[in-house]
């Protein structure tokens, strides 16, 4: 077996592999997150009867969607319009508290968005769902998921 001469080489090997290592597994942790909050996302769905689920964080960005009918980005702008519609709500109506705006699309669905906070942080999710479901119940244990999922990122 050959040995290597100086142990500069070998602190440099070690670092390398080191760096390497952190670095696949930043990337593992990082794609399963996503699956992670797509699974609850899909779980909710599945369970309340839902027919599709938004995440958006505080500046639009998405985070998470279930069996989104549009394009993810056109989602995203959903929920992001209904989170502006909510906050200018609370202002207005002084109801600092308020955390969910409904919309009845037609005569049979209806899109749900809800405000929670993770670490601080806002984040909103929207469903869509039939008008005779009652999405509350659902959701909040939904959220309480999604928010376990969405800190361990940090």
């Amino acid at each position: 077996m050959n040995r290597l001469r100086e142990s500069s080489e070998v602190k440099e090997a070690a670092e390398l592999l080191g760096a390497l290592l952190r670095e696949v597994a930043a990337s593992e942790r990082g794609r399963g997150r996503g699956e992670r909050l797509e699974q609850a996302l899909a779980s909710m769905c599945l369970r309340g009867g839902f027919k599709h689920a938004v995440v958006v964080d505080d500046q639009g960005l998405l985070v998470a969607a279930h069996a989104a009918p549009l394009d993810t980005g056109a989602s995203a702008a959903f929920t992001t319009m209904a989170a502006q519609c909510l906050e200018r709500t609370q202002r207005l109506l002084q109801a600092p508290r308020a955390n969910r705006l409904s919309v009845d699309l037609d005569l049979v669905d209806r899109a749900v968005t809800h405000r929670f906070v993770v670490d601080e942080a806002p984040y909103y999710l929207t469903v869509t769902c039939g008008q005779d479901v009652e999405e509350r119940s659902d959701v909040e244990l939904s959220i309480e998921q999604l928010s376990a999922v969405i800190r361990r990122r940090v």
